[in-house]
């Protein structure tokens, strides 16, 4: 290759490194399990028993970025990178706003709307039906969102994961599971004091108590958000949450194995 191609080459490849650092960064701490254990604890037994059971509740997500699953602080280099490139979130503003778009809304809202109809119409008039609600209540992506929860309705059932006959979950965790791990990136770079992630964090892990009966059902709504959110079609990324769920479900360090779900009605831990 002639010298000039080859400094053309190199300049190239340079700039791309440098436009995509932070997508390289998350896709390394992604597959963080090919070079190392992605699980990972702080063990400084600093957070109460119902903080942890809040940070855990985001496990889905923080081993998905190979992040301290017993901390507030992620332990992550590119919090700031995630918050900007995939939520758009810059400042403190951006961060407040997000979050309660999470709790008011955030993707539920359409997939409730398609859970009922799927629920309460026979089969054959059920596309009428969503494209009719569409129209009336002005719902943009609606028939999308019908289309990718059939989608993966069926994906779920070839796996194992959610048979037929069960009924479709909430995907409250896909939503509130985001929102602790947002908490934890914005108190990573500043954007979000200790005391108010704590504010978002524990009445959410509340909810999801009370949404939802082991940590087994709240992983598995989370997945059922992740692939309804991907159109159907999650690609290899599906692969990977699948494996972090059963490891979170079985290793002894994780939150979910050392950590009951509770209350029942009297008020004790219960394990699920």
């Amino acid at each position: 290759m002639p010298t000039y191609a080859y400094v053309l080459f190199v300049a190239l490849a340079i700039s791309w490194v440098v436009r995509n650092k932070s997508k390289l960064l998350s896709i390394k701490h992604s597959f963080g399990g090919i070079v190392g254990d992605p699980l990972r604890v702080r063990g400084d037994g600093s957070l109460s028993l119902e903080q942890r059971w809040a940070v855990g509740a985001g496990a889905d997500l923080a081993l998905r970025n190979v992040a301290f699953l017993d901390a507030l602080p992620t332990g992550l280099p590119n919090s700031r990178e995630l918050l900007a490139e995939w939520w758009g979130i810059e400042t403190r503003e951006d961060a407040l706003d997000m979050l309660r778009h999470l709790v008011k809304q955030g993707h539920r809202a359409d997939y409730q709307q398609v859970v009922s109809i799927l629920r309460s119409q026979p089969e054959a008039r059920q596309n009428a039906v969503v494209e009719q609600t569409a129209i009336d209540y002005d719902l943009p992506d609606l028939v999308d969102t019908y289309e990718s929860v059939l989608a993966a309705r069926s994906l779920l059932d070839r796996d194992g994961l959610l048979r037929a006959e069960v009924p479709l979950p909430s995907i409250l965790a896909w939503d509130l599971g985001r929102l602790i791990n947002i908490c934890r990136w914005c108190y990573d770079v500043g954007l979000l004091s200790e005391q108010e992630c704590w504010s978002h964090m524990l009445p959410a892990a509340s909810v999801l108590q009370r949404e939802y009966g082991s940590w087994s059902e709240l992983s598995l709504a989370y997945l059922t958000g992740f692939v309804v959110w991907k159109g159907g079609e999650p690609g290899p990324e599906y692969d990977l949450l699948k494996s972090n769920r059963a490891l979170l479900l079985s290793d002894a360090r994780s939150p979910w194995q050392q950590l009951a779900w509770w209350p029942d009605a009297t008020g004790e831990l219960v394990r699920a």
